[in-house]
């Protein structure tokens, strides 16, 4: 929708991704081989944050049974730590955590892609994704009292700053979203009973892709 095929035609190359992929079922891309991909589109495009314009544009419930099963949880701390506990199920590496900065969490993505090409995209696009699950409890509307990112910020592009709508720190060791520890324990607006939500098991499915 944003380029000419020939754009997505060279960075599946540059990936060494086939396009079959895009004719199967939905499957999880190693980070490595998104991080080249949107980096080369990137390029071509001349768009910087091209992979936080992606993340927007689908939001977290496209992870599909995976988001299901962390958006099913009681509350949003326990829908975090179904998160960390069910990464493995997906891929091998990158992981999730909480860090306490004052009175405020700080929901953190380690993609473990540093110093790879490209790494920023995952970064960004990753910490818009934690502000959509953190938005999926407390409505649309929730802003974070700030985001961290790793490297340095651009004052001639804004597109990260029309995209977050909070302030963002720059020079952090991981990407993050911050919020207020009473907000980090919100109650799931929409949860189910127990026998009608996926569990842990549930995921092995996705082993099998």
């Amino acid at each position: 929708e944003m380029s000419s095929r020939r754009v997505v035609d060279r960075a599946f190359k540059c990936a060494g991704l086939s396009k079959d992929v895009l004719s199967g079922p939905p499957i999880f891309i190693p980070y490595a081989l998104q991080a080249i991909f949107v980096e080369d589109a990137a390029r071509q495009l001349g768009a910087r944050h091209l992979g936080a314009i992606l993340a927007g544009g689908y939001g977290y419930r496209a992870l599909g049974r995976f988001a299901d099963y962390v958006l099913d949880a009681a509350r949003l701390d326990a829908a975090f730590a179904r998160s960390a506990r069910a990464m493995p199920f997906l891929l091998d590496g990158p992981a999730v955590e909480v860090c306490v900065a004052g009175e405020h969490a700080v929901l953190q993505f380690d993609s473990r892609l540093h110093p790879l090409r490209g790494a920023h995209h995952v970064d960004e696009g990753l910490a818009l994704l934690i502000v959509d699950l953190v938005r999926s409890f407390h409505g649309p509307d929730w802003r974070p009292a700030w985001i961290e990112l790793p490297g340095r910020p651009d004052s001639s592009d804004t597109t990260l700053a029309s995209l977050f709508e909070a302030p963002i720190r720059f020079g952090a060791a991981l990407p993050g979203v911050a919020l207020s520890k009473a907000e980090l324990v919100q109650a799931n607006p929409r949860h189910r009973p127990a026998c009608e939500a996926p569990i842990l098991s549930d995921l092995r499915e996705m082993t099998r892709i």
